[in-house]
């Protein structure tokens, strides 16, 4: 009968310890989840950054705004707010409106320039009007079209040959990465009135049609035959077209 007894009460004993491991996990899951999704505050852009922006211009500028995530969906390296120590870097990559303001975003500014080229391209610059650079609109991180404008000679039977002048694209989805000179206080220099140097990032084949496209200057002082569009993700673009001529520019 003893046996029996004590038997019984081990039981009660053993179902009752397992019980309370149950709920001892059960309430420290609970606690985990309510850490997870504990609300934050973390700063995310108020607007488009363009790339090579001043981290300390970034307040005055009103690029942030401060809001509430849960802190399970938040990475290690995003930022509150800015210290000292952030206010000396520049921001390496276009980052987009309401995107996470992390650590990661900033780098320290070179001497020799304010933006990071992205992987697998190269910085070349050439000068444009204003109107070519769409009135100035054309700014780091914006994403342009460039058409090109070339004349050449039709020769038509056994006369002699008939000039044509035809504008189509030469590439699309060019990043831009600055416009101006580069200079001490991040700002555009345009000695030469309207004209002004735009640094895009393009790969190798981009490159060596943009030069010999900036060499093609339709008469002396008239600047490149270059022209910048300014593109979005909606932009409807043809780059196989052969493009408009002097000969089928009315239809």
């Amino acid at each position: 009968m003893n046996r029996r007894l004590l038997s019984i009460i081990a039981a009660l004993v053993l179902a009752g310890a397992g019980t309370l491991a149950v709920l001892a996990y059960a309430r420290t899951a609970d606690d985990r989840a309510a850490e997870r999704n504990r609300p934050v505050s973390v700063l995310v852009a108020a607007r488009a950054i363009p790339a090579g922006t001043p981290v300390a211009g970034l307040r005055d500028g009103g690029y942030l705004r401060l809001r509430n995530y849960p802190a399970g969906a938040v990475p290690d390296d995003a930022l509150s707010r800015l210290t000292e120590a952030h206010l000396g870097l520049v921001v390496n990559t276009a980052v987009g409106e309401g995107a996470l303001i992390t650590r990661s975003l900033m780098e320290e500014k070179e001497a020799s320039q304010a933006f990071a080229v992205p992987e697998g391209r190269i910085a070349l610059t050439v000068e444009m009007g204003e109107p070519q650079r769409v009135a100035g609109y054309a700014k780091p991180g914006s994403k342009v079209v460039i058409f090109i404008s070339l004349r050449q000679v039709k020769a038509r039977g056994g006369g002699a040959g008939t000039p044509e002048q035809r504008v189509r694209i030469l590439m699309s989805d060019v990043p831009v990465l600055a416009v101006g000179p580069a200079s001490t206080d991040g700002t555009e220099q345009n000695p030469r009135g309207d004209r002004s140097l735009v640094t895009l990032a393009v790969t190798q084949e981009q490159a060596e049609r943009l030069i010999l496209g900036a060499t093609q200057g339709t008469g002396e002082g008239e600047g490149n035959a270059l022209y910048m569009g300014l593109q979005t993700e909606t932009s409807e673009l043809d780059v196989k077209s052969p493009g408009i001529s002097n000969f089928t520019i009315v239809k």
